[in-house]
This record gives structure tokens, sequence and C-alpha cells, in this order.
């Protein structure tokens, strides 16, 4: 468990990143019933169908949070093609599947959530929501 928990993933959990409601014109909510996680996603997409700005709310595990906040740092300024893409790859990368290792460098670090099957939930909640709000 000691690998799981990386510096980067306890400071992410206490200090998050874009942890607000921003004006938005897309949101999406998840929960996890068996731990109690749950999120909020906020995004502002323009009309060229990029996201301007995405922010996030919500409790949980040191794992949701950090993987959370990483996600709305990645996130803005992406096309929302480009987005449901690398949520893609970041599901596969978390279920031990096939993904483009080079597209993921800056959410790798979650990479050994692969190892803890029932912390897959917590690491993905927030893309969920994502995923949802984009309509991906």
């Amino acid at each position: 468990m000691r690998e799981l928990y990386s510096e980067l993933i306890l400071d992410l959990s206490k200090n998050p990143k874009n942890f607000c409601k921003i004006p938005h014109n897309k949101s999406s909510e998840g929960h996890n019933p068996l731990c109690g996680d749950s999120v909020e996603v906020f995004v502002n997409i323009n009309e060229e169908g990029v996201i301007e700005d995405i922010s996030f709310l919500g409790s949980g595990c040191a794992i949701s949070k950090a993987s959370a906040s990483i996600m709305t740092h990645v996130m803005k300024n992406q096309k929302k093609a480009d987005a449901c893409n690398f949520i893609d790859n970041f599901m596969k990368m978390v279920k031990s599947e096939t993904y483009d290792q080079k597209l993921l460098s800056k959410v790798a670090f979650l990479k050994n959530v692969s190892k803890h099957p029932s912390r897959i939930k917590c690491a993905t909640l927030a893309w969920h929501a994502l995923k949802e709000a984009l309509g991906c």
C-alpha cells in the first residue's frame, strides 16, 4: 500500500488543484456507494469544443481527490475529442490494459492503482463524471 500512497497523491489530496465551483456550462456528479466518495465536476467548454476551465468539489479518500485534482490540471485547454481519448486511455491504465504511455505521462503516478482493484473506482470516479459531462 505504501507504493500506492505516494507523496504526490497525499499532497494533491491535502491541497487539491481547482477545488471550487466555477461558472460552467456542463457538469456531472459521481458517487461511489461502496466507500462514500462523491464528486461533482464543473466544465466550461467554448464554442470550438475546448475545455476553457474545469474544477471539482467533493469528498473522498486521498486517491479520489488526487485523481480529480490532476484530472482538472491536465484537461484544461483540451479539445473535447482529445479529452475523451485521454479519459479512455486513463481508464485502460488503471485497469492494467494497453494504453498510450506517452499521452499519460502526467498522470503515470496513478498507475499503481491497477495493483489494488478496490481502489480503481476511487481513482476513476471524477474521470467517469467528466466523461459523462462531455458526452464522450
